[in-house]
């Protein structure tokens, strides 16, 4: 009664954490949703455990399911305890803290980007994405084979840290098509903790513009209008119907009639060469 009067956090035995590491997360869990503190003497064994492991035979199906409950509460402080802590260790221990975004403006960024998160199960993604993206590819796949990831999650995994190594072509993208172009293939909680990680204005302007313009424009026309205007059925209407996307996103067209004259422009070009 005293410890939970007084919010104390105790294991149980000695070996608690060595038996079972993952109780470390799950503890992590508890103090940010209830306020409570490790005791001293759960704090030193919890230093050990983390000093001394290397967490390679972890379950990782438990592992997984309480960092997923843990950072799903999109709570600061969680992320900052992890981090302090060294439990990060328990996923990979060479991840790199110092190269990871400060906590407050993670939670900021997901609050006001959850529309954009199709899964609100997904919010552990993006602070996953953040600390995997430290990493190497070699290392990001051992850990991801550790933790029993899905395929839905290894693509936003790998999403982002393709998004890390492509950032200069994003840097380099002008027009609007281009800037769809760039986030149209991947998911949204990688471009999410790309907001997250970027300190360019320029960056975050492209993906407020993707995220509420471009990702919303859609054309009119189908192949049956294609066909309806005299195209010939083929290969060709993938790149036609691109062609005219592209026009619509780059506002070089608007209306349903402007893309009737624009691919009847096109079709006159192509009947004469």
């Amino acid at each position: 009664y005293y410890d939970l009067h007084n919010k104390v956090l105790k294991v149980l035995h000695s070996k608690s954490f060595i038996d079972d590491p993952t109780r470390i997360v799950r503890g992590l869990k508890f103090r940010v949703r209830l306020g409570f503190e490790l005791s001293e003497d759960t704090k030193k064994m919890q230093e050990d455990c983390l000093g001394k492991g290397t967490f390679d035979t972890l379950c990782g199906e438990r592992i997984k399911s309480e960092l997923k409950q843990t950072f799903n509460l999109n709570n600061p402080n969680a992320f900052n305890l992890f981090l302090k802590e060294d439990i990060y260790r328990l996923l990979n221990a060479s991840i790199r803290r110092e190269l990871l975004p400060d906590a407050q403006n993670i939670a900021k960024v997901i609050n006001s980007n959850i529309s954009e998160i199709k899964n609100r199960d997904f919010i552990w993604l993006i602070y996953l994405c953040l600390l995997l993206g430290t990493l190497e590819l070699q290392e990001i796949a051992r850990t991801i084979s550790k933790l029993n990831i899905s395929s839905n999650e290894t693509r936003i995994i790998l999403d982002y840290k393709d998004i890390l190594q492509n950032q200069n072509i994003l840097k380099n993208s002008i027009s609007r098509f281009e800037i769809y172009d760039f986030f149209a293939k991947y998911s949204h909680e990688s471009v999410i903790a790309l907001k997250v990680y970027c300190k360019e204005p320029d960056m975050d302007e492209k993906i407020n513009l993707y995220f509420s313009e471009l990702q919303h424009i859609t054309i009119f026309s189908t192949g049956k209008t294609l066909i309806d205007l005299g195209f010939m059925p083929g290969p060709i209407f993938s790149d036609v119907l691109r062609e005219l996307f592209k026009n619509k996103i780059n506002k070089n067209i608007s209306t349903q009639n402007d893309e009737i004259d624009f691919l009847r422009t096109l079709l006159e070009k192509s009947n004469l060469n």
